[in-house]
């Protein structure tokens, strides 16, 4: 017949703070790199020029003038956009231990195979364009066709970048139905961060896509919010190991519901 082991309470509340504490830490440091990887993105967007050589490409003028920046804002802003990315999926993880579970571990994935890939794809961009428009490198005409083939031959970057951006699009989805699935967050969390989603591929460069790049970081900010709110709680499991038996731990604070 099975018995029940009560823990000793000062092991058992020696514990509890352990993992208390543990998961705290953990939370903190979601919400860091969650914030910072968001914000360098969302700045990224905003310094971004709009597109104005062939196949949406990169004029080299337009280059030139930002040689340096050119070449720090793909690469720094593309490694924050990926901050970004592995932060909020990390924060739906532990937002949804339960119901969703699988959702998020998906989307987890997909996002971060995506954040990768436009990593490479931004890092390339930014490289290859600042080299051509260093006139120690080349003489200005020879750079400007160097620059017209690329933005006549775009496949290489091209076959980089867009997988990354529908990946990233892809897991995005199955992170809000995590969150849906999930039940920790205000309904129209998961609905907005599907939508901003949408809107973030689909946007026109310009003004439309800069105003989408800041609602949709303020759709991430929001999760990281709601990641702080459910510190205490999340990625809780209830334990049940041989005759060891131990209450489930409490569940999320309530949402309320419109």
């Amino acid at each position: 017949m099975a018995t029940s082991t009560a823990l000793p309470a000062s092991v058992s509340s020696t514990d509890a703070v352990g993992e208390a504490d543990s998961r705290r830490a953990r939370v903190i440091l979601i919400l860091v790199a969650l914030v910072i990887g968001s914000l360098i993105s969302a700045a990224f967007g905003l310094w971004h020029p709009e597109p104005d050589g062939a196949n949406d490409g990169f004029a080299y003028d337009t280059v030139a003038d930002m040689r340096g920046a050119w070449w720090a804002w793909h690469i720094f802003g593309s490694i924050g956009t990926a901050v970004s990315v592995f932060a909020v999926s990390l924060a739906v993880l532990l937002l949804a231990p339960r119901r969703g579970a699988a959702w998020a571990t998906a989307g987890a994935i997909i996002t971060s195979l995506g954040a990768l890939a436009f990593v490479a794809g931004a890092s390339a961009e930014g490289v290859v364009l600042s080299y051509a428009t260093d006139a120690d490198a080349l003489d200005v005409e020879t750079g400007r066709s160097f620059v017209d083939f690329v933005n006549e031959n775009p496949d290489q970057v091209a076959a980089i970048i867009i997988p990354g951006f529908l990946l990233m699009t892809l897991g995005a989805f199955l992170l809000a139905a995590a969150l849906w699935r999930a039940g920790t967050v205000p309904r129209w969390l998961p609905v907005a961060l599907g939508v901003g989603n949408v809107a973030m591929f689909v946007a026109p460069w310009g003004t439309a896509s800069r105003i989408v790049g800041v609602v949709f970081t303020a759709i991430i900010l929001a999760i990281g919010w709601y990641l702080w709110r459910n510190r205490h709680q999340v990625g809780v499991q209830p334990i049940a190991q041989g005759n060891l038996s131990v209450a489930p731990s409490p569940e999320f604070e309530p949402v309320a519901r419109p």
